[in-house]
């Protein structure tokens, strides 16, 4: 199995689980919220959460597949 493409799997899994938590991250008041505005802020928070959600289902099945299509030696 090559190395490199699983850790980088792994590694993006890693950071899109941070996403796909079920706690809410705390958004301090600051230029760029005060500008989008909270309603906005909500609606990036909930598409980060979808991409997570979508980027872990697929991390899953790459690992998945790479278990079963894994060469013997």
């Amino acid at each position: 199995m090559q190395k490199i493409p699983f850790l980088a799997l792994l590694a993006a899994a890693a950071l899109a689980a941070g996403c796909a938590s079920s706690a809410r991250p705390v958004l301090y008041p600051n230029s760029h919220l005060k500008q989008v505005g909270d309603a906005h802020a909500q609606q990036d928070i909930e598409e980060c959460r979808v991409l997570a959600e979508k980027a872990r289902i697929v991390a899953e099945g790459a690992a998945g597949l790479a278990v079963v299509n894994r060469p013997t030696p």
